[in-house]
């Protein structure tokens, strides 16, 4: 299939294989895999690869595929989750400045999780909420083996109460 592989697995989830870089064929395939597949999340796996003919630098690049993308997520209906690689910054967490070659997917995103790894624990922060505040840091627990995330743990900090996530907890 030109416009990727979509392929189904036993618990009804999909996965779209290979889209070339150009953004025409992401957002073709966006319309396939919503129209005839019937598939109910799009999920852009890292923006920065793909390609905007005609853009003057690589950070209106980035900013007119993370736009065009979600216009088309809008226009189809379905929610659309957008991963960008981030600057990693030894000994700091990650902020929205430091989404790599994406500076205006900050004003285009409208909700925000950056997640990362530091000495050797995963962490997760929700960093823009546009329908409510912004969370904590949430330590995860990540199952290698199923690509999934099982767990958001609240990380215990001293200058503000322990809060639950809006995902739960435990591990």
């Amino acid at each position: 299939d030109a416009f990727g592989a979509a392929s189904e697995d036993a618990d009804d989830s999909w996965v779209l294989e290979d889209v070339r870089g150009e953004l025409d064929d992401v957002l073709l395939a966006f319309e396939h895999l919503v129209g005839r597949d019937r598939v109910t999340l799009l999920v852009l796996d890292y923006v920065q690869r793909v390609h905007v003919p005609g853009a003057r630098d690589r950070r209106i690049e980035v900013a007119s595929a993370c736009k065009m993308a979600k216009d088309k997520a809008r226009a189809l209906g379905v929610p659309l989750v957008l991963l960008s690689q981030i600057k990693r910054i030894e000994g700091s967490e990650p902020a929205l400045t430091d989404l790599k070659e994406a500076g205006d997917l900050e004003e285009i995103a409208e909700h925000a999780i950056l997640m990362w790894q530091e000495r050797g624990t995963r962490w997760a922060r929700i960093a823009k909420n546009k329908t409510g505040q912004p969370g904590g840091k949430f330590e995860i627990t990540w199952d290698t083996n199923a690509a999934t995330i099982r767990g958001f743990v609240p990380a215990i900090d001293d200058d503000e109460p322990q809060q639950r996530g809006p995902y739960g907890g435990g591990r």
